[in-house]
């Protein structure tokens, strides 16, 4: 599903114009439904953020709609597969959001450190059996700290905790061996 904010206006907006349709305007308990998704619809247009968590709670009252629908109108009406379909398509706009960087969460795990110290550590390693080797060391250094800004702004992007607080600590000796 495309990510940008016309199109998952434009989805939101479709919602709202068919919970206003015939077979699901009988259903009194929509009307409240329907404006908040007008008003989400509104606040993707005009660019404002818009939650996940307000779009999920938007497909919770749908889906707690066609449950208690389907004891009145049975399982395969058509009221109930248009209920199903909508919430499917706002089901379907909550992952777009998702999927932003703003929304992703902040993931800490044992392959993160692993990979930290395999992508920093050979760097510490290297550092000094390339100055050894006659190359001047601030040239290494500018080299090894652009590395690791690389491999911070990597960390920041995967919004990784360990990794990007492993490469702004590795920045101390960086420091401390361009003094020396």
């Amino acid at each position: 599903m495309c990510k940008n904010s016309a199109f998952l206006a434009s989805t939101v907006s479709q919602v709202s114009l068919a919970l206003n349709t015939d077979p699901l305007r009988q259903l009194a308990s929509l009307d409240g439904i329907a404006e908040a998704s007008d008003k989400i619809s509104v606040r993707l247009r005009k660019g404002k953020r818009v939650t996940p968590a307000q779009v999920r709670s938007l497909c919770a009252q749908l889906w707690s709609v066609r449950m208690r629908g389907v004891q009145e109108y049975g399982r395969d009406s058509e009221i109930m597969n248009a209920l199903e379909k909508q919430a499917e398509l706002l089901e379907r706009v909550c992952n777009a959001l998702k999927e932003r960087w703003v929304y992703r969460e902040w993931i800490s795990s044992k392959a993160s450190s692993i990979l930290s110290g395999i992508l920093i550590i050979p760097v510490f390693l290297a550092l000094p059996v390339v100055v050894s080797m006659g190359c001047p060391g601030l040239l290494c250094v500018t080299l090894a700290g652009g590395y690791l800004g690389c491999l911070a702004a990597c960390s920041l992007w995967a919004k990784d905790p360990v990794g990007l607080f492993w490469t702004v600590y590795s920045f101390i000796p960086l420091y401390i061996l361009r003094n020396m």
